[in-house]
């Protein structure tokens, strides 16, 4: 990380002061102050200094990450190079910049945060800034979680907008990447909910409820489908959540269908690739 290469300087800077104290004079010992002020203040500061670093000079995306975009990512393969390059390097920030907190689970796997990196990435491709900075914390479960906003119903997903934090199950995150014919993509659903929350001062739609069965039409998924997938009742699922899926996921049957709607949410998303 650029910060710790920044502060190798002023931990040098220490030690020899140090040095000279030890074996010289304790008049030394007044210059090893600054070094260690300075090395604080890069270590407080150490995430803010690596992001305008890294912003400014992105890195490349790992190989085995770059290689899931190429044989599984229609959006990706349909970029030009340039695009491409930009899509990689803002999945690397995104992940650089977030924080993913295992649950019940040694470490998230590199393929999990690639994922929900990829998922926020499409979602705000067409737009300057792609960190959702209310919602920067990812806790992953093995399966199905409880928690204390439904303690009783263990789910597969869900945003807790009081610690900022968006949860998911590993299994169910991946099983919904690898078959989105067959699965509800909720790493793009509980983005969207978030993407909400984060930026609150959009005009977004007013959803009627007859909606419903309009996305049903499009995707051949039923509310009750989508609820079962995520484990908890049909009130509680987000309607803009599964529109945005729907608009990402089904676009042309989406613009075909509700072809205002999907200008609206264009109008919030900006451009899209479409799979």
């Amino acid at each position: 990380m650029f910060g710790r290469l920044l502060a190798l300087p002023f931990a040098i800077g220490a030690m020899i002061m140090l040095y000279l104290t030890w074996e010289v004079h304790e008049n030394y010992a007044i210059y090893i102050v600054p070094f260690v002020l300075c090395l604080a203040v890069v270590y407080i500061f150490s995430p803010q200094i690596n992001w305008w670093y890294y912003s400014r000079n992105p890195p490349e995306l790992d190989a085995p990450l770059r290689e899931m975009l190429l044989e599984r990512s229609p959006f990706y393969q349909k970029m030009n190079v340039a695009d491409q390059q930009r899509f990689r390097q803002r999945m690397a920030l995104f992940i650089m910049g977030n924080e993913f907190m295992p649950q019940s689970m040694e470490e998230v796997p590199e393929d999990i945060k690639g994922i929900i990196a990829m998922q926020a990435v499409r979602m705000t491709f067409g737009q300057e800034t792609f960190i959702l900075d209310q919602f920067e914390k990812f806790v992953i479960c093995p399966s199905w979680f409880p928690s204390p906003q439904y303690p009783e119903d263990f789910h597969t997903s869900e945003v807790y907008q009081e610690d900022g934090v968006i949860l998911y199950s590993a299994e169910h995150l991946m099983h919904s990447f690898m078959q989105p014919k067959q699965a509800f993509n909720i790493g793009l659903y509980e983005l969207a909910k978030a993407y909400r929350l984060n930026y609150p001062d959009l005009r977004y739609p007013d959803l009627e409820e007859k909606l419903w069965l309009q996305l049903e039409e499009i995707s051949r998924k039923s509310r009750t489908q989508i609820a079962e997938y995520i484990n908890l009742k049909e009130e509680e699922i987000d309607l803009f959540g599964v529109t945005v899926v729907h608009y990402f996921e089904e676009a042309n049957a989406f613009e075909k269908a509700l072809p205002e709607l999907y200008l609206h949410l264009k109008d919030i998303f900006g451009n899209q690739l479409r799979p």
